[in-house]
């Protein structure tokens, strides 16, 4: 979940990278930017866990 928090935060910067990489081009960009921005009213629940045995070595359980 902080993942998603900071991939918001640095969204911007993300795609430009990302931009930078061969299989992206500047329509594919656009696609990205225009389906994020659609995202951008959702409330998401930060605090939400989702555990699985798979999980323990992130949630240090």
């Amino acid at each position: 979940d902080f993942c998603v928090l900071l991939a918001g935060q640095n969204f911007e910067r993300l795609v430009e990278l990302a931009s930078e990489v061969p299989i992206l081009n500047l329509e594919k960009v656009k696609k990205i930017i225009e389906k994020r921005n659609k995202l951008m009213n959702i409330d998401w629940d930060l605090s939400g866990q989702f555990l699985s045995k798979e999980d323990q070595d992130i949630y240090g359980n």
